[in-house]
């Protein structure tokens, strides 16, 4: 009896556990019906595996950041399978991702598909659980498939990568080859030499991802093999990962130049005259301020030879040098770094000594065979930054979306309307009492009329107020990537809806969709990627009113984006050539300033010289509409940002796009609205011979030179964080004033200098260059907020081979004391500093055909 009753207890027990784990297993599959009769078959013609493992390496699972999921499934029955793989983490069962797919009778597939990881518990650990569900809707119905033990769900544990800066070099995805040792001992030298772990990420698989969210995970990618010369996807996602903030480093001795033509398109103009191989090998550092002629390194000696490219380039920093070929280079593309190194790895590391390697060891993580060089070091901190989020991410372009889906206000000249027929009734009551002689019964008439008028009025306030339709309005940021057919665009989409449902929201075109609302438990929330990219949400609860959502979008354009331009007498004259933009509130701009665009219907511009803005203006307008104002704040928050600015090194187009659409479904009946800037690379064309042109300030930057004798510069401009240093005494600084080399060969006529100074400066003067010795060209004393040089001197103003035209600029007399306070400092009321300065050059396009 006694066992009896144990059993009959155990049974109860048992049964209530699997009660619970069935209502657990609902609670995931949400909606999902079992086989006919509610069994599930216990073998299925289907397996599926997911791999731990990444094809992107080992350490491509990093919190709060996109990944992707691969996994293999194989058909062994006779007839094509319809399936939906869905996976979830165990502690979020509500937010899956997926991959809807059909295999084919007889075969095995290899696919994968976008994931976002949760930003985990630090008491997570390093590892995550993740459940999958194989659910076959061959049949019309949907059927959980058991995994080989029989259970409904595929159950993977991944190892997380906590590390805020990963590295990824693609290499060795030949069969035949392996992953070179001396580049991951030279990634790892400078991983450790930088504060990061040694650990890195080979992307060795023969297929490389053709979507850059693939990328997500890390900061910085090596190239040390050709494989992506001919996968044009592949070149693609690199570029977009790249231009949209990603630090890339190029090992050219181990790559073809190709790869670098295909990737950074028009921007790379270089050419490889040969490949040698050096047992005697010497960095030097480029020619900087402190040393005009560079400065020469330690001579170092190999038993086996040393890979070197020789490369002639322009556009790119010279960094380093071997006999005078560059052998390493930097430069942005788009908001990323570009390092290229024409040297072997081996040249760049040195031993790790033993006393040092013994102190590595006591901290795990830290360990490498080798320490990078002197000359390495400063490029291992430029490549191996932390990566910056993209610049769209730091505008508000929500609050901006949210504007488009507002109540409208009634217009004034409908108020205007409303009134005047008021008052025009009221005098026409009057004037027809006064003739029927019944004028006492005006009071109430007027009365009664301006009841009339007041619900009519209130009537249009009601109407305006909730009469808004379905809208989907977007608010976003445009980069066409210069000198290819690639765009990118970020930013957030507002949706709203008047009737409470579920939307179905689809990316056709690929794209990332993230709603901003996903920590409901309400239903089961899935995104499910499908062939040739795009995707969908499946069960997003869409509640009557306002969603919003952030996306991100890469694009190729059959017809190229452009803006193609030259100069003239009066600034710019241009051609515009891509989607339908709006003819107002265009702007020209680089890091230097702003000049207003006219567009005429054609595609045709006009940015005259006399259309700069000056600090602070960003529209061509006295009266700003409700549009506009949405413009003004976008591009005050842009041009607020020191990497906006950065990005803007090169003169861009800056047009807005109204009818723009992101190709994000969102169901029908909704009304389309939004604005969207697009900013193009501006590609300058050399005016004919003889063309006399007016280079405004904004296309020409200026760094600092030495003076004329020679001795080191001590003047008070900045180049690295580009602004003028405050100042209490007198200083010089002699600039190099750098003109558009795409213009060159030229003739200066004359020049503007505008100087905007703030404090008691004293004498500002300027200066020149006449027969190598510096002369003073103008000067004014005590000038008041901005003030003009015009300078004619045609020596002064000679132009170099390169398109330089050197000036200084003097501050400050020595003739007024300064006084300092109790504390020893200067006082404030005594500093002085130039807070902007811009130079105007008139100019001759003379004869490109005569040599130097």
């Amino acid at each position: 009896m006694i066992v009896i009753r144990f059993l009959a207890h155990s049974i109860r027990l048992l049964t209530a556990l699997l009660i619970v784990v069935a209502a657990q297993q609902a609670h995931a599959v949400d909606g999902i019906s079992s086989a006919e009769d509610g069994q599930i078959p216990a073998e299925s013609s289907v397996r599926f595996s997911i791999e731990t493992n990444s094809r992107l390496g080992n350490f491509a699972f990093v919190p709060d950041r996109w990944g992707e999921f691969q996994f293999r499934v194989e058909n062994r029955s006779g007839a094509a399978r319809k399936l939906l793989c869905t996976t979830y983490f165990a502690d979020y069962p509500t937010l899956q991702y997926g991959r809807q797919l059909t295999v084919p009778a007889r075969s095995r597939l290899q696919l994968s598909h976008p994931v976002r990881l949760p930003l985990f518990e630090t008491s997570t650990g390093t590892t995550a659980n993740i459940h999958t569900l194989v659910i076959d809707e061959s049949e019309g119905k949907e059927v959980l498939i058991k995994n080989d033990s029989g259970q409904l769900r595929h159950d993977r544990s991944l190892v997380l990568t906590n590390t805020d800066r990963n590295t990824g070099i693609i290499a060795g995805w030949r069969h035949s080859s392996h992953i070179p040792q001396d580049v991951v001992d030279l990634v790892v030298a400078n991983r450790v030499n930088q504060g990061l772990n040694n650990r890195i990420t080979v992307i060795g698989d023969q297929f490389l991802p053709a979507n850059e969210t693939s990328y997500d995970y890390l900061d910085h990618i090596v190239i040390a093999d050709d494989r992506v010369a001919d996968d044009v996807a592949a070149l693609a996602t690199l570029r977009r990962w790249v231009h949209s903030g990603g630090n890339l480093w190029i090992m050219l001795d181990r790559v073809d130049a190709e790869v670098l033509e295909r990737l950074l398109g028009d921007q790379f103009a270089g050419r490889v005259v040969g490949r040698v191989r050096k047992t005697s090998v010497r960095i030097d550092k480029g020619p900087n301020l402190a040393s005009p002629k560079g400065e020469p390194g330690n001579t170092v000696e190999y038993d086996e030879p040393v890979e070197m490219v020789q490369l002639l380039i322009s556009g790119m920093r010279i960094v380093n040098t071997v006999d005078g070929w560059p052998a390493a280079l930097t430069g942005s593309f788009g908001e990323g770094r570009v390092l290229l190194t024409t040297l072997g790895a081996r040249a760049w590391v040195n031993p790790t000594p033993e006393a040092k390697r013994l102190e590595m060891e006591k901290t795990p993580g830290s360990e490498s065979a080798f320490l990078p060089n002197s000359r390495m070091e400063d490029l291992a901190a430029y490549v191996l930054a932390r990566r910056e989020p993209e610049i769209a991410k730091t505008v508000s372009l929500e609050s901006q979306a949210v504007k488009h889906v507002s109540y409208k206000v009634p217009t004034w000249g409908l108020i205007v309307a409303t009134m005047s027929t008021f008052l025009v009734l009221l005098l026409v009551a009057a004037v027809g009492l006064q003739r029927l002689d019944r004028l006492e019964h005006f009071g109430w008439c007027g009365s009664l009329l301006a009841v009339v008028f007041g619900f009519i009025l209130t009537g249009i306030g009601v109407s305006n107020r909730y009469g808004v339709p379905g809208t989907v309005a977007g608010s976003h940021l445009l980069r066409a990537i210069g000198g290819t057919d690639d765009l990118r665009a970020e930013g957030v989409t507002a949706v709203y809806r008047t009737d409470q449902g579920v939307s179905l929201a689809q990316m056709p075109q690929g794209g990332k969709l993230w709603p901003e609302k996903t920590d409901s438990t309400a239903s089961t929330r899935r995104l499910i990627a499908s062939d040739l990219a795009s995707s969908r949400w499946d069960g997003l609860p869409q509640e009557a009113g306002l969603s919003l959502y952030t996306d991100a979008l890469s694009q190729t354009h059959v017809e190229r984006i452009e803006a193609i331009a030259t100069l003239d007498s009066a600034g710019l004259v241009g051609t515009y050539r891509g989607p339908e933009a709006s003819r107002q509130d265009a702007l020209l701009a680089t890091r230097n300033g702003r000049i207003g665009v006219k567009f005429s219907s054609d595609g045709e511009f006009v940015a005259k010289s006399e259309d700069t803005f000056g600090e602070g203006q960003f529209l061509d307008a006295t009266y700003v509409g409700d549009q506009q104002d949405r413009r003004l704040k976008i591009f005050q928050e842009l041009f607020a940002n020191a990497r906006w600015k950065n990005y803007l090194d090169h003169p861009h187009l800056l047009v807005w796009l109204d009818k723009w659409d992101s190709g994000f479904n969102f169901g029908d009946g909704l009304t389309r609205q939004g604005d969207a800037l697009l900013a193009i690379r501006l590609n300058l064309t050399r005016p004919p011979q003889g063309t006399e042109v007016l280079i405004p300030s904004m296309l020409v930057n200026f760094s600092t030179r030495r003076p004329p004798d020679g001795t080191l510069p001590a003047g008070f401009w900045d180049d690295l964080r580009k602004e003028w240093q405050e100042r209490s005494s007198p200083s010089t600084t002699w600039l190099r004033f750098q003109l558009p080399r795409e213009l060159l060969p030229l003739s200066a006529k004359k020049a503007r200098l505008e100087v905007r100074v703030t404090g008691p400066i004293g004498r500002l003067e300027i200066l020149g260059i006449r027969d190598n010795a510096s002369v003073s060209l103008a000067s004014v004393v005590d000038p008041a907020n901005t003030v003009g040089f015009d300078l004619d001197d045609s020596e002064v103003l000679a132009i170099s081979q390169d398109g330089d035209l050197s000036l200084g600029i003097s501050g400050g007399d020595t003739s007024r004391s300064q006084t300092p306070n109790p504390t020893g400092a200067i006082s404030a009321a005594n500093t002085w500093r130039i807070e902007s300065l811009d130079l105007h050059v008139w100019a001759t396009a003379t004869d490109s055909t005569k040599e130097d």
